[in-house]
């Protein structure tokens, strides 16, 4: 386990939680620069450690040993601090259950650390938007799940977009292959695939 003296690092905190040795010790040398890491193998740990201290983001694989990563999305929403949080995965049919908890971004295995990096770089830009700070609630708390999704910038809601499966009208976008490809779940029929990307949607209106 990575741990950082985090008491007077200036740095934003991150929980990474990844039972892969392969996958810590490529992302944590990448995240170190920026952010202040504690890297942890299991749900239960993890859950103590974001309960005790708090973490600005959390990056967590969804199969966990002892558990999924779901139960820290959840507890990511509850808590009176605004905490950000990354799904990782190789299993994009459970990317709907990632959604419905409420995480702000989801990325496929195998990815860079790079590309994570630069992912929380545009959650921290989406937040300093919204003008977020650790130290206030969560103005995004009681939104609609399409708003919430739209508080990062990966998880993205398209009211135009039909599903092929159910034909049920709005679906999510949530990472992207290329510069022509996006996957997009459903939450209605929990099916996912690959649709043309889309460039331009609108963020939710302040209210």
């Amino acid at each position: 386990m990575h741990v950082n003296n985090l008491s007077s690092d200036r740095r934003p905190s991150l929980l990474l939680v990844d039972p892969d040795p392969v996958v810590t010790g490529r992302c944590v040398p990448a995240l170190l620069p920026t952010f202040a890491v504690v890297a942890m193998s299991n749900r239960r740990d993890a859950a103590a450690r974001l309960a005790r201290q708090g973490h600005r983001f959390v990056v967590t694989e969804l199969i966990l040993p002892d558990g999924d990563g779901l139960e820290l999305c959840r507890m990511a929403n509850t808590s009176p601090r605004p905490v950000s949080v990354i799904v990782i995965t190789d299993q994009p049919h459970r990317v709907p259950d990632a959604l419905d908890a409420g995480c702000d971004a989801v990325m496929l295995k195998p990815f860079s650390p790079n590309l994570l990096v630069a992912r929380l770089g545009r959650l921290l830009q989406a937040e300093s938007r919204l003008n977020i700070r650790a130290n206030r609630f969560d103005p995004w708390a009681g939104h609609t799940r399409a708003e919430r999704a739209q508080r990062g910038t990966t998880n993205a809601f398209w009211p135009e977009i039909q599903c092929p499966h159910c034909r049920h009208d709005g679906v999510t976008s949530f990472d992207f292959t290329s510069r022509r490809r996006m996957w997009c779940a459903c939450l209605q029929c929990r099916h996912v695939w690959l649709e043309h990307r889309r460039e331009v949607w609108k963020e939710p209106k302040a209210t």
